[in-house]
């Protein structure tokens, strides 16, 4: 995680509210958080400081204030909690001139798990709780809640025009969002870890557990981005993108690739729908250096048939060559369903047979040498399987 991470909260609205501050702050103080030890303030002392001579609750509360205030996690499990502060900034004199009149900002070393001593799994739920209450309270058009940098994960403008390409821990879509994202149904059905619907009619959407793994520990597999910003369903779990498809015939490209022996299913015939589970694309037998002729793909270095492209439909586009046995197609670990990631095309694609690929930099590759096979030993791969099964 490192201390050059922040974690950051964006609250977008552009009507201040009656008690933004009342709100913001209740939101946090009845999930687990205090006011900074140091300023000994309470909700009152707070909103004095921050509308500074104007009457709390008048009208004159919405024309000017701005400031910032500090909360912290304070839970008693023995853990000091204190330095992780949690600093509020309010700019609401001029919420047209800001995206994000409200900000959450704390440094995010705590979230690291290898300079902790204890789970920080605690403060992570009375976080997403009080961020769900502060979206409740204030009801944006969106809000955020992300750990920066970590890619462009934050609004820079209304729906359809938010800018994000990538979701970020926590996001709260404003009823604004549903003439562009899909309905509210829609929206509660992403594929992430879970989502809220909330009373505004919003719906909080929370891409995983924790703040620190790359992809969810639990729910569907797919993109949530392709859910939401693509208009795609869980339909799209049967129509197959095969990146090798874009390759230019005569071209080279390194395709990471399973034979029968080895997959972790069994398959009587090439079809993907059928198959229960994609491997994940760094499992593989070998990292191939494939040549695209037509259909087909064939090993560079000794022309040997490696697979068939694929359709939408998860079929093989052609017939096999004369004299090749069905057992020896590999299937590619590159293949993925249209709901899910893009497979990373500029991942696999060659210069030459002498310059890897950047998957392969990363993952090495399978030099078969000119004469040789690629199925030397495994030329019975439904044997191999049987045989491994009895051990």
């Amino acid at each position: 995680m490192g201390r050059d991470n922040w974690l950051l909260g964006m609250v977008c609205f552009d009507t201040v509210p009656e008690t933004p501050v009342k709100d913001v702050l209740e939101a946090f103080l009845q999930n687990s958080f205090s006011t900074h030890a140091g300023q000994a303030q309470d909700l009152e002392a707070v909103e004095e400081r921050i509308y500074g001579d104007s009457e709390v609750g008048s009208e004159s509360e919405s024309s000017s204030p701005d400031g910032s205030v500090k909360v912290w996690y304070d839970v008693e499990d023995g853990y000091k909690h204190s330095n992780r502060n949690y600093t509020i900034d309010f700019r609401l004199s001029g919420p047209a001139d800001d995206i994000a009149p409200i900000t959450i900002r704390c440094p995010g070393d705590w979230l690291d798990h290898t300079i902790q001593d204890h789970d920080v799994q605690a403060q992570i739920e009375a976080l997403v709780d009080a961020f769900e209450a502060i979206a409740e309270a204030i009801d944006p058009w969106m809000a955020i809640l992300a750990i920066m940098p970590d890619g462009r994960k934050v609004p820079e403008g209304h729906p359809p025009d938010h800018g994000i390409e990538k979701l970020p821990f926590v996001t709260v879509f404003g009823e604004e969002s549903f003439d562009h994202i899909g309905d509210r149904e829609h929206v509660l059905d992403a594929p992430v870890y879970e989502t809220r619907s909330l009373d505004t009619g919003s719906v909080l959407v929370r891409t995983r557990d924790v703040l620190i793994v790359k992809h969810p520990d639990e729910g569907p597999s797919g993109s949530p981005e392709k859910h939401l910003f693509e208009g795609l369903s869980a339909d799209d779990r049967q129509r197959f993108v095969d990146p090798f498809r874009e390759l230019e015939d005569g071209a080279l490209a390194t395709d990471p690739v399973m034979c029968e022996a080895h997959a972790p299913f069994e398959w009587g015939e090439m079809d993907y729908r059928l198959f229960p589970d994609l491997p994940d694309r760094d499992e593989h037998c070998h990292v191939i250096c494939v040549r695209r002729e037509g259909s087909k793909l064939w090993e560079a270095h000794n022309g040997e048939f490696i697979r068939r492209l694929v359709d939408e439909n998860g079929q093989p586009i052609g017939d096999l060559p004369e004299s090749v046995p069905p057992h020896q197609e590999f299937i590619s670990t590159a293949i993925r369903s249209a709901y899910e990631e893009d497979p990373p095309m500029h991942m696999y694609r060659m210069d030459s047979t002498e310059e890897p690929s950047v998957y392969a930099r990363v993952r090495g590759m399978d030099a078969v040498r000119q004469g040789e096979s690629i199925w030397e030993d495994r030329d019975t791969p439904a044997a191999t399987r049987e045989q491994s099964s009895q051990n």
